[in-house]
């Protein structure tokens, strides 16, 4: 029987709040990202392999922004499951591991656990993600640079459709951005291969689907 090293990625999404449990090929993420999103195409995570090292990039399902960690990946497959932490909250919102140790745990936190959290921070509102600069903006953008960038533009208002619905998705794939109108359908798509092609998406006024 041929067996392949895997590794297990478990979060939850923030917008339809499902818990996400992807499992992936290790050998391949040497060479290109690994890519998790949800159905709902409102949350993506992004991991890859380099020097000996599992670096993850994950949606935070407590405080709303991304967190990025690397971990050692002997660490990752030693068959513990380990709790990546928000980076607001101090609160574990995604789990690494092998498939075997994450089959029998779930990634949402206690209702305890959280509202105690709420209760220290009575008042406090976590920061807003400021939009990317273009003198900051990676020569490549990654599938979070696009997902965020489809963000942006609806907390701004920046998105409409002629349905007149103000509810839109986002779904990256090969560097393609595409965002789509939740209630008819209607969608566009967009080249994000460049760092150029993000800060056209970004500095655009109005995107009509």
């Amino acid at each position: 029987m041929l067996l392949k090293p895997q590794i297990g990625f478990t979060y939850d999404c923030r917008q339809c709040e499902k818990p996400i449990t992807a499992v992936a090929n290790l050998f391949p993420m040497h060479a290109q990202r690994y890519i998790c999103r949800c159905s709902c195409g409102q949350s993506a995570l992004v991991a890859c392999i380099e020097a000996g090292r599992l670096l993850v990039e994950f949606p935070c399902p407590l405080c709303g922004q991304r967190h990025a960690e690397s971990i050692a990946l002997e660490k990752a497959l030693s068959g513990t499951p380990t709790a990546l932490h928000c980076t607001v909250t101090d609160i574990a919102a995604c789990y690494v591991g092998t498939p075997e140790s994450l089959a029998y745990m779930d990634s949402a936190q206690s209702d305890e656990e959280i509202a105690a959290f709420i209760g220290r921070l009575v008042g406090i509102r976590p920061p807003h993600r400021q939009p990317a600069h273009p003198e900051k903006t990676p020569h490549t953008p990654t599938a979070a640079d696009a997902l965020c960038a489809a963000q942006e533009l609806a907390a701004r208002d920046g998105l409409s459709c002629h349905c007149g619905s103000l509810r839109f998705s986002a779904a990256y794939d090969d560097g393609a951005l595409c965002i789509s109108c939740a209630s008819c359908g209607a969608s566009k798509t967009f080249s994000v291969k460049s760092a150029a092609d993000l800060e056209k998406i970004l500095s655009c006024g109005m995107l009509i689907l």
